[in-house]
């Protein structure tokens, strides 16, 4: 009698903890199923990104070269280095306003005129890219004082 008992008792904690194991299988099997549809929600969005920003820079980007005014300028407020003249390529570093720079080349783009330059620092790794002429001023638009 009191092994027959145990073994109900036995198959009873057994059958607990099977079902107790497929409900929290069930639950992780919702779980990946939404992570899954999450994924590739995102997937598909970074996908649309990539192709619409592909075709805008091989299509709309046109830089007309002009001839450079000034060969010196000065940064008017705090700005950034950009790898080329488009606002969303990559940033090399900031700059300081104040900061002295070299201008090598001027173009413009999108009906916006950006300068190459070199800033005025002693080192030689990303001190050479495109900045907006709006965060500029020419050596030859400074007044000097009387």
């Amino acid at each position: 009698m009191i092994i027959i008992l145990f073994v109900l008792i036995f198959l009873g904690i057994g059958i607990y903890f099977i079902v107790d194991l497929m409900n929290k299988e069930e639950k992780q099997k919702r779980h990946i199923m939404v992570l899954t549809r999450q994924n590739n929600k995102l997937k598909k969005v970074i996908k649309e990104y990539e192709n619409k920003n592909k075709g805008n820079y091989k299509e709309e980007i046109i830089i007309k070269y002009m001839p450079v005014k000034s060969k010196s300028g000065v940064v008017n407020k705090k700005s950034v280095l950009y790898i080329a003249p488009i606002h969303d390529s990559q940033i090399l570093g900031d700059i300081q306003s104040g900061s002295n720079i070299k201008i090598i080349d001027s173009g413009k783009i999108q009906n916006e005129l950006w300068y190459e330059v070199i800033l005025d620092l002693n080192r030689d790794t990303n001190n050479k890219g495109w900045i907006p002429s709006s965060d500029l001023i020419l050596d030859e638009d400074i007044i000097e004082p009387k």
